[in-house]
This record gives structure tokens, C-alpha cells and sequence, in this order.
């Protein structure tokens, strides 16, 4: 079976120190730095969740992980947002039955902690920002609030199951599941995924590309005439400066060089290389030609101009 995983790290500690930035003008070098330092920090916090959460409880709920995708998205206000596919040993049926995926709010004398982060990360609101909040008797674009009903299920036709919904209360739920809601401790959205909605979560969330815009650059430089660009915020440049993976999965890709071989472009062993061994004069590829760089000091700081 397919399930798919959607979530968001909080951010209140960078929107506390936004609102500090602009109430003390003077700090402005401090507080830049505080960002920086917190960013980072929410930037590993993003990872060590993530990597904590499919290591501890991948195996005995969901089965083994045959195959799994995972994408990084930073939306406007630059929170990391992961959208993943799981592939599962495990079927609906049976997850269904143990419970696995829930939708509903528990006890809180039974289970405060699980109450406290259902009710603080997974009710979903209808503000005026989503066209809401919803008129009586109506649902909202996410189909919020949810209608009732005794198990989760699944009606020949729909994008989605039906998830458990016993009381007014449940029926603002977002699906989660709760051992990684308690280790992520943020907002997440997990749900079994149907062959119609499957193609439409690849096609719409994992694939999609960032929004890019053309811009005119007046310059004497043709080449620099028109640059073609896009916003990035400040937690995917930490992502990227930290070499953090972007998108993430079990599939690998290998290049194959179709191009005849009389016109291949090739990189040339050095002299000394090519004494050893005068038969082939040619690296097997540039990633090796790259591993064997010399690992010297004066190349450790080495930048291009």
C-alpha cells in the first residue's frame, strides 16, 4: 500500500525574532545574526525529525519501507514543508483495523500529551485568509468539516478516504499518525492513498517546480540581458548551504551517455597517470576525475573568480 506524508516545521521562534527585529533598530547586526543561528538550528531540528521519526516507527506500524519519495518544500513565509510517499509491507486493511492513521481527538485524561499536540497542531480553521470561515451546513475547499462516521473507509470514486469521525469535535481534524505526531511535534497531514489520488499528489505536490520569474537587466553584457530567477528564503539557503538533500529517494538514476563515442567529451588522465597505464588515456567519468583531486591545503579554500 501507498501512504503520504505532509508536514510543517513551526516557526514561532523565527516570527518572535522577526518581531523583535522590528522593534529594535539599533540590534539590527545582533538580531540578523540570532536569525541566521536559529535558522539553523530549526534547520537541523527539521532534519534530526525527520530521520528520527521514520527510523523509530516505520517497521511496526506501517511494515517495512519498500520504496519511499520525499521532497522539501519552503512555502512563502520560508518554513520547511515535506511531502513524502511511503511504500508499506502493510496493508490498508490491516492499518485500518490497528488504527494506525487517526482522526479524531482523545481523551484528555487518558492521553494528555497525544490531546495536547492533536488539538495544538491538527484542528483545522477556516480563516478569512482560506475564504472562511465556512457557512452553516457547508464545507470548506479542504472539505472541512468532515462528515460522520463509525470507521475509516474508503467510497468507489473519491480522490480520498474517509477517515473516523464520531464527534463535532473530530470533525476538524487533520489525519495523523500519533507516535511521529508526538516525536514531530508540528503539524502533519497522513492519509492512504487511492490510484486516483496518488497520480494527483505526484503530479501537483512532489513534482511540482519552484515558481521562477524572467527579469530585464539594462547592461552592456548580452548574456546578462535577461536572467532568469526566482525567491529564496533564508531556511532552503541553509538547506543548501549545509548540503542537505532537497529530494530524497529509493530510486536511483544513472546517467547513460548516448552520444556516439567518436564525439563524447572525455576527461584526460595526467601525464603521470597516463605512464602507468598508456592503454586507456581517459578518465571512466568526471565524478572520478573529481574524487581523485589532490586533497592538499592550498586547494581546501580554493574558489573560482
Amino acid at each position: 500500500m501507498v501512504i503520504f506524508l505532509e508536514s510543517c516545521n513551526n516557526n514561532n521562534n523565527n516570527n518572535n525574532n522577526n518581531n523583535n527585529n522590528n522593534n529594535n533598530n539599533n540590534n539590527n547586526n545582533n538580531n540578523n545574526n540570532n536569525n541566521n543561528n536559529n535558522n539553523n538550528n530549526n534547520n537541523k531540528i527539521v532534519r534530526i525529525r525527520i530521520v528520527e521519526a521514520k527510523n523509530r516507527e516505520s517497521k511496526n506500524r506501517f511494515g517495512e519501507i519498500t520504496n519511499f519519495f520525499d521532497r522539501v518544500e519552503f512555502q512563502n513565509r520560508g518554513a520547511a514543508h515535506i511531502h513524502s510517499c511511503y511504500w508499506t509491507t502493510n496493508s490498508i486493511e490491516s492499518m485500518i483495523t490497528n488504527n494506525i492513521i487517526r482522526s479524531t481527538v482523545f481523551d484528555l485524561l487518558y492521553e494528555p500529551e497525544l490531546y495536547s499536540a492533536v488539538v495544538t497542531n491538527q484542528i483545522h480553521t477556516c480563516n478569512e485568509k482560506g475564504q472562511g470561515p465556512v457557512i452553516p451546513g457547508q464545507t470548506c475547499k479542504k472539505g472541512f468539516p468532515c462528515p460522520y462516521c463509525e470507521i475509516t473507509h474508503y467510497e468507489e470514486g473519491n480522490c480520498r478516504y474517509i477517515y473516523k469521525c464520531l464527534t463535532e469535535a473530530d470533525s476538524w481534524v487533520v489525519p495523523y499518525h500519533a507516535p511521529i505526531l508526538l516525536i514531530w511535534d508540528a503539524y502533519m497531514n497522513i492519509q492512504y492513498i487511492t490510484d486516483k489520488g496518488f497520480v494527483r499528489y505526484m503530479a501537483k505536490y512532489i513534482a511540482k517546480q519552484k515558481p521562477s520569474h524572467i527579469f530585464n537587466i539594462h547592461e552592456h553584457d548580452k548574456l546578462r540581458e535577461h536572467v532568469i530567477a526566482r525567491q529564496l528564503g533564508s531556511m532552503e539557503l541553509m538547506f543548501l548551504l549545509l548540503g542537505h538533500t532537497i529530494y530524497n529517494s529509493s530510486a536511483t538514476v544513472n546517467f547513460l551517455n548516448t552520444e556516439p563515442p567518436t564525439i563524447r567529451t572525455r576527461s584526460i588522465l595526467p601525464i603521470y597517470m597516463i605512464d602507468k597505464n598508456d592503454e586507456n588515456p581517459y578518465y571512466d567519468d568526471t565524478i572520478m576525475k573529481y574524487m581523485a583531486r589532490p586533497h592538499l591545503p592550498e586547494f581546501e579554500n580554493l574558489t573560482y573568480p
